[in-house]
Parts: structure tokens; C-alpha cells; sequence
């Protein structure tokens, strides 16, 4: 019987700053979000998919409102078509997000799914994820469609990136970090109390089209 909690810790860190445009401190929440509590479910890393089968197939007693695998679309260069395209990828990888009806309910359904899964937690128990936490991803994301989808821009003179399309409208300053070869940027959110850095899909042209 697997582990239905996990010990973390949940430091306090600084904000880095960024050179962008001015935007809002954190996204604003999305429509159609699922309710309840939000936690984040450890499971085996590459089987995020085969865990998620399972969670859902011992969740007999409905405890979760929904569960997913975060993603994110990133720039792949299709060197057979020559052109680029988009692959799905794991947001965090070792990870899903569980949305509890019943939190109690949860951890007996993680305890009970054939697959080793367990929700981070402490001592006492099973910890949220911060309102920051959600509120990001129900931006970014929505109910049955769990993946940060492109975005697309343009560099201005000097530098400074501008989004004009797709979910980082607006949100120029999360970007660390913009890798053009590859059509993709670094953005930096919270995850589990701890800033982290993950790529999504960007394409940006130099200068604004006519």
C-alpha cells in the first residue's frame, strides 16, 4: 500500500526580477476551473500518464473533482517536414495536480490506485497549493485543456519582447528567458513554494508587422 502523503518544505522565496513590459502581479483566473482543493501528487517520473490512469480508476467514491498531467507546448523542429511544430511536454515532470472534493477521500484514493502516488504534504497532512499557485495554472490552462498552449510577439528595438497572442499576453514579465532558436521562453512560476522555471512555446518576429 503506497504512502498517501509526502513531507515537504515550503520555503520563502524572493521574487527575481525581469525586464519586460509592465504587467500584472499574477494572472488573473481563468473561467471554467475546477473547485476544490488544489494539491500536488507525486508519482513515478515518465509514468505521469499511467498514474493518472490509475488515480482515476480507484477514485470510486468521486473524491476528486478533476486530475491531471500539467503540459506545456514547446517549439520542435520537424527536420522530415522541414518545418516547425509543437510537442507536448510535461510541466513537472514526477508530478500531477489533484483537485479534491474530499481531501480525506483523496488520500484514500491515492492510497488505493495501483501505482505509487502520494500527495506532498507535512506532518500534519496533505498541503495545499497556495492561491498563487492556482491561480496561475487556471490562467494558463483550463478544464480539459491542461496545456499551456504557444504565444506569439515581437521584439521591439532594445529588446523588450512584446506577446500579442496566446496565454503570455500580458504576462511579458514572467519571461527570464527567451531561447529564439528553439521558439520557446523560460518562464518563472511557483510551484509546491518554490520558484521554478519552465519552458513554453514563443515565436516572435523582430519588430512590429505593418
Amino acid at each position: 500500500m503506497t504512502q498517501a502523503t509526502a513531507t515537504i518544505d515550503r520555503p520563502a522565496l524572493a521574487a527575481h526580477p525581469v525586464t519586460a513590459p509592465a504587467a500584472t502581479a499574477h494572472p488573473a483566473p481563468a473561467a471554467h476551473h475546477a473547485t476544490g482543493a488544489w494539491y500536488a501528487v507525486q508519482v513515478a517520473t515518465g509514468q505521469e500518464d499511467r498514474a493518472l490512469q490509475f488515480i482515476r480508476e480507484a477514485d470510486e467514491a468521486d473524491a476528486l473533482d478533476e486530475v491531471f498531467v500539467p503540459r506545456a507546448a514547446v517549439g520542435v523542429y520537424d527536420k522530415q517536414a522541414r518545418k516547425w511544430t509543437h510537442q507536448d511536454r510535461t510541466l513537472f515532470p514526477g508530478y500531477l495536480i489533484a483537485v479534491a472534493r474530499d481531501t480525506a477521500g483523496m488520500e484514500s484514493t491515492l492510497r488505493h490506485a495501483r501505482t505509487f502516488a502520494r500527495a506532498l504534504g507535512d506532518q500534519a497532512g496533505a498541503v495545499r497549493l497556495s492561491d498563487d499557485e492556482v491561480a496561475f495554472l487556471n490562467a494558463f490552462t483550463k478544464r480539459g485543456q491542461r496545456t499551456i498552449l504557444p504565444s506569439h510577439g515581437y521584439i521591439e528595438e532594445g529588446g523588450r519582447v512584446v506577446v500579442t497572442e496566446g496565454p503570455l499576453v500580458g504576462q511579458e514579465v514572467l519571461i527570464v528567458k527567451v531561447k529564439h532558436r528553439q521558439k520557446r521562453a523560460v518562464i518563472r512560476m511557483r510551484f509546491c513554494g518554490r520558484d521554478k522555471e519552465v519552458e513554453v512555446a514563443l515565436h516572435l518576429i523582430r519588430g512590429r508587422k505593418a
